[in-house]
């Protein structure tokens, strides 16, 4: 099975701008990254994808420089430019990782390759290393499903949070060995502060960067707390709930592309003749027209009004909402029908309170999830008027 670790990167990033060309002991933390990569025994290359902005021609020009293999493709879409960049290298198997991550652990990446083709899945990972040492695997099978069918890619530089819905992929979460779980420890680096890390802890090794082995790492940084909290209070936005509510990864019955995923509403429109030859055949008379708009009006003597069901909450996302919107504007629907509860009247303070703690929780109640995924009466009337 053709196997590739493929490296998303980018010279943008809005925390630490063009982090991946920053000087650590000499060389770009780009080098060190794909050096470190290169480590791994299963796949046969490591491919550098980056967009066809001109912003990274500087990365297309330092892997003709080094002699590496490197695509170029969507610039915000990472889905996209991963399937892209599998089609055009015919991959089986594909390893994910990013840019940030200059002590992505190598001896994980073969471990986890086999386990998954054991297990026959279409995705796997690693759960419990230093936040900055995983990567993640999926099979090119998968990766045109979530590529073809995922309703929205446009956020898909979260790439993770599209294959880990066991609803739609068989998934795998492997346990890292306990001499490597250190899952606070944080060795990523997409601040000014991780820069700082990374800098102090390669300071403490007389080899390269890329020669620095996990356990090692993780030796070092059990015995010299003062390395772990120079950047222990950075956040992840992996971890961000306003980001994920953001973030739209439903995987659709059939693809994406309008052009066959749904029929406009035009072509479901009852002839008003023949609708009104079978009410008058039953002995009805026609029902009185109600007027909706100057234009528009429902009753039996006009065309079938058509009203698409946009959902409830959204994610407590007002975005998500309008995306709804858009596509039902787009096949030529009349309207489209939300709704608001009262949570207040609808749960009692027992059920408000209940512990709903999980990764798809955004409360640590059962109230708190239900009031962050519900939009306000501020958001309601925001869509009214995008209507």
């Amino acid at each position: 099975m053709k196997t590739a670790v493929f490296l998303a990167v980018r010279t943008i990033s809005r925390r630490l701008p063009h982090k991946i060309m920053r000087q650590v002991g000499g060389k770009t933390v780009l080098e060190h990254t794909v050096a470190r990569l290169r480590r791994a025994e299963v796949p046969q290359d490591v491919i550098v994808c980056t967009s066809t902005n001109p912003g990274d021609d500087i990365i297309a020009d330092m892997a003709d420089l080094h002699g590496w293999t490197c695509f170029r493709g969507a610039e915000d879409d990472v889905l996209e430019r991963v399937y892209r960049a599998a089609q055009e290298y015919d991959i089986e198997m594909v390893v994910r990782a990013t840019g940030d991550n200059m002590f992505v652990c190598p001896e994980h990446i073969d471990w986890m390759l086999e386990k998954h083709r054991q297990a026959g899945v279409d995705w796997a990972t690693v759960d419990g290393l230093p936040w900055g040492m995983k990567s993640e695997t999926f099979t090119f099978g998968a990766l045109k499903r979530a590529y073809l069918y995922a309703e929205d890619t446009s956020m898909s530089e979260y790439l993770t949070w599209y294959f880990d819905q066991p609803q739609y992929f068989k998934t795998l979460h492997l346990e890292a060995r306990q001499e490597y779980r250190r899952p606070d420890y944080r060795v990523t680096m997409d601040t000014p502060d991780d820069l700082e890390f990374v800098r102090r802890v390669c300071q403490q090794f007389d080899k390269r960067p890329s020669e620095i082995t996990t356990s090692e790492l993780i030796e070092l940084l059990d015995r010299m707390p003062d390395l772990v909290a120079i950047n222990a209070r950075v956040a992840d936005r992996i971890h961000d709930k306003a980001i994920r509510a953001k973030v739209n990864t439903r995987i659709l019955a059939i693809p994406r592309s309008t052009d066959i995923r749904m029929q406009d509403a035009a072509t479901a429109r009852a002839p008003s003749g023949a609708h009104l030859a079978r009410i008058q055949t039953a002995g009805f008379e026609p029902l009185p027209a109600i007027p909706v708009t100057p234009e528009k009006w429902i009753g039996d003597e006009h065309p079938v009004f058509i009203v698409a069901e946009i959902g409830q909450n959204h994610n407590g996302s007002v975005d998500i909402a309008k995306q709804l919107i858009d596509v039902a504007a787009l096949h030529g629907v009349d309207a489209v029908k939300s709704c608001k509860r009262d949570l207040a009247c609808e749960m009692t303070d027992e059920a408000w309170k209940d512990p709903y703690v999980g990764p798809q929780s955004f409360g640590n109640t059962c109230g708190e999830h239900r009031e962050a995924l519900e939009l306000s009466a501020e958001q309601h009337a925001e869509l009214f008027e995008y209507c």
